[in-house]
């Protein structure tokens, strides 16, 4: 979850779009990450910075995603919108973080 998160942060990405990526929308060679089906039902690309890479690559070498980068219990669909908020509303109760935040 540490792998979502960051990303989220560094690439300016939304949890719906993050959880649907799969594994090749990672352009490690142009740096970029592509984003199929955004907002407004757009495709469009953003900047994969060198140090969300390198996560990606620790990421890669322990998880070996095949076809979704987040994949959810069974592999053949991706992890949920509601699994990810309830894994960092736990970590937030875990950090006694007081304040309403969401992901």
């Amino acid at each position: 979850m540490e792998k979502f998160l960051f990303l989220i942060y560094s690439a300016g990405l939304r949890v719906g779009e993050v959880v649907k990526l799969k594994a090749d929308d990672i352009d490690s060679e142009r740096m970029l990450i592509r984003v199929a089906q955004g907002k407004g039902r757009k495709d469009r690309f953003t900047v994969l910075s060198q140090v969300a890479l390198n996560q990606l690559r620790k990421y890669f070498n322990l998880y070996k995603p095949e076809i979704w980068l987040f994949p959810g219990q069974d592999n053949k669909k991706h992890i949920t919108e509601r699994t990810v908020e309830k894994v960092f509303k736990n970590a937030c109760k875990i950090a006694k973080i007081k304040k309403e935040v969401s992901v």
